[in-house]
């Protein structure tokens, strides 16, 4: 089971073959986590612009749901 997921969205640590959706989906469904989309995540993002980590952000959107995302 993974302890952690690391999100690397501006390709700042590494440039992936597989497009973000697709590693996004992956570690969603590891987790349990339900699926996110491309739009949803831009929301939470938005509204979670002035924090210095993008944690708050995936705190709102899995906000509602039970999974081992925390």
């Amino acid at each position: 089971m993974p302890q952690a997921v690391v999100f690397d969205l501006d390709y700042t640590l590494a440039v992936p073959r597989r497009d973000r959706a697709a590693i996004l989906e992956d570690a969603t469904t590891a987790t349990g986590a339900p699926s996110l989309t491309r739009d949803a995540y831009l929301a939470a993002h938005r509204r979670n612009l002035t924090t210095e980590t993008r944690e708050p952000i995936f705190a709102d959107l899995l906000a509602d749901s039970e999974s081992d995302a925390d």
